[in-house]
């Protein structure tokens, strides 16, 4: 019979980092990452708990500007493995694996580091020979709110591998929707949803407003 993993928890006395052994057989917690943005820059939140690769939410100004959707604490631990940032990865060209998920293999280890300015997660898989690291941190001092993600994959065995990878989010949410709206109507208003080239960059927002009025107005802004 296989153990179940043991979570621990320290402090790094060298970066004050808090930092969580086999986070995802830690008891359940959630947490927003600061909002760090500089003297000029525009913060953004972001929401997250201790499964998959930790973010369950972000946006900017408040949940009617969510890019992920926003979930409760229940219901963001059940769908951050499958509907937040996913890894895969194909090594050469046989064997596929996502990283990250919960799981009780002797040879996978999975940590979380949280500091004052990102959040690291790292995986060390001992069996296919694969370190694989997630950052996420803030851009400060910028004129738009911005998340950013580093995926490092690393080959520690000591033959040459083949690796290919698919990695972001399965869904995203365009500019101009509320909560209510993301909430009450979300088969509705997923008919004015669009995505417009804006200079090579696919920019995501609604084709129009949705207010329940006669008059239609154009959507200013976007994401991306």
């Amino acid at each position: 019979m296989t153990r179940e993993p043991v979570a621990t928890y320290r402090l790094d006395p060298e970066t004050s980092s808090f930092v969580i052994e086999n986070y995802n057989w830690a008891k359940p917690f959630s947490d927003f990452f600061p909002g760090i943005a500089g003297t000029w820059g525009i913060p953004i939140w972001l929401y997250y708990v201790n499964r998959g690769q930790a973010v369950s939410s972000f946006g900017v100004r408040d949940k009617d500007g969510q890019i992920l959707e926003f979930y409760s604490f229940n219901k963001a631990m059940m769908r951050v493995a499958r509907e937040g940032f996913r890894t895969f990865l194909r090594l050469d060209r046989t064997t596929t694996y996502e990283p990250f998920q919960k799981t009780d293999r002797e040879d996978v280890h999975q940590s979380m580091v949280v500091s004052a300015s990102e959040l690291v997660l790292r995986e060390v898989h001992a069996g296919l020979g694969l370190e694989i690291e997630v950052v996420y941190y803030p851009l400060p001092n910028l004129r738009i709110a911005a998340l950013a993600r580093e995926v490092r994959v690393r080959n520690v065995s000591k033959q040459r591998r083949e690796i290919e990878c698919v990695d972001g989010l399965p869904r995203i949410l365009p500019y101009g929707l509320d909560q209510a709206r993301i909430k009450g109507i979300p088969r509705h208003i997923e008919g004015m949803m669009g995505v417009v080239d804006c200079d090579g960059v696919p920019m995501y927002r609604l084709k129009q407003t949705p207010d329940d009025s006669e008059q239609v107005a154009e959507i200013s802004g976007g994401h991306f």
